[in-house]
């Protein structure tokens, strides 16, 4: 019985490790992104396609980040 009990806890940290560096990964893409795009607002080279580029990169990495959020959790609580 203790070994099951163990393999649901280990289950639930391994599922926690995942989702924090899964969101870790899309956190960091995004910093690099707009590091990138300040370093050349600063340099005034061709601004306006990478700002487009950043505000999208943005937009998929923070709904990445809901959808796994969001999926982990369901899982969490079944």
């Amino acid at each position: 019985m203790k070994i099951k009990e163990h393999m649901i806890e280990y289950k639930k940290e391994m599922k926690k490790a995942i989702l924090t560096a899964i969101v870790s990964a899309f956190s960091f893409l995004i910093a690099l992104s707009w590091r990138d795009f300040i370093t050349n607002y600063i340099k005034m080279i061709s601004i306006q396609s990478q700002f487009i580029s950043v505000i999208v990169l943005t937009f998929l990495c923070v709904t990445g980040i809901y959808l796994t959020t969001k999926f982990f959790k369901e899982e969490e609580k079944q």
